[in-house]
């Protein structure tokens, strides 16, 4: 593997909502969907660590969602092959921003 990496991105993200209730307020937070498209890059820092960012447009998919910046920042291990990551995803957009922290599995094809 060499030191740096850059590809392409393109997924699915859903972030599921929820009603809630704060000082007698019912707050509905609805459903919101993406397809990211971003550029990726990783740069290798030994024998199995990297560090590697995604950046790019989530487009919204649902109603009422017109995407924003997509980001995520990540780390990871590879192993035989197949790199562990944790990462944090983000999309900015106008009137607030969406996120999660990660772990999953990345392979090339």
């Amino acid at each position: 593997m060499g030191v740096f990496q850059f590809g392409g991105l393109v997924g699915y993200s859903h972030y599921f909502g929820e009603s809630m209730e704060s000082m007698g307020i019912e707050v509905d937070i609805d459903d919101a969907q993406f397809l990211p498209v971003a550029v990726t890059g990783r740069a290798s820092l030994g024998d199995a660590v990297f560090v590697g960012l995604d950046l790019g447009y989530g487009i919204g998919v649902n109603d009422g969602n017109d995407g924003g910046f997509f980001y995520r920042p990540k780390l990871g291990f590879d192993f035989l092959g197949i790199g562990i990551v944790g990462s944090y995803e983000g999309f900015s957009m106008d009137g607030g921003t969406v996120s999660s922290v990660n772990a999953g599995v990345e392979f090339g094809l």
